[in-house]
């Protein structure tokens, strides 16, 4: 199965005894080597199993995705079941799914142009896209300069809610800069989005 960054999650175990003997005092025990992964619950009392039957066992393991985790993170578990007599070996692969927000442009609008003149009121838009593969919840884009000719009259930070895998939201702020501004002054801007935990 496909897991989401910050998902808690817990596993059913299923087992099939396709023989006709019974199998006595079994137990399971799950394996995550991944850092971006913390198990919290990886043993599995079963019991025994009888010829030519099947038990699950609901809610047997339980374990946390980090909300850090990158992208299409791929995580190996094992798992071991069997008693002093057996053990069985299980390997399976799988991903982390995670959001990835992207700032794709800054444009500034005003009387038709993408050029604020001094004296001028003009916009900003910023375009962000999520080029993850996980929804981006509530996201938000937030922009600061230090200019003394240019002073932001809308909030500085802008709610985006979420964001699906694939689209993109645009963000509007609206500035003013001085009359006394020099021609060709360059007005560096500092974008942040988030998403969660994430800072892009």
């Amino acid at each position: 199965s496909i897991l989401v960054q910050g998902e808690d999650v817990t596993a059913d175990l299923v087992l099939t005894n396709l023989t006709g003997s019974v199998f006595t005092n079994l137990a399971a025990n799950l394996k995550i080597s991944n850092s971006y992964i913390t198990l919290n619950d990886s043993t599995e009392t079963i019991g025994n199993l009888n010829p030519n039957s099947e038990i699950t066992m609901l809610n047997a393991f339980r374990f946390q995705v980090s909300p850090v985790s990158p992208d299409r993170e791929v995580f190996l578990m094992e798992l071991k079941t069997g008693n002093d007599q057996r053990l069985w070996k299980q390997r399976f692969e799988s991903r982390i799914l995670s959001p990835h927000l992207k700032t794709v442009s800054l444009t500034c609008f005003t009387n038709g142009d993408e050029l604020i003149q001094p004296g001028e009121t003009g916009q900003l838009i910023c375009k962000i896209a999520n080029i993850g593969h996980a929804l981006a919840k509530n996201a938000t884009v937030s922009i600061e300069f230090s200019n003394p000719y240019v002073k932001l009259l809308s909030a500085n930070l802008q709610e985006c809610g979420d964001i699906a895998p694939g689209l993109k939201s645009y963000s509007e702020f609206l500035v003013k800069v001085s009359d006394r501004t020099p021609l060709g002054t360059y007005v560096p801007v500092n974008v942040s989005v988030t998403s969660g935990n994430d800072i892009y």
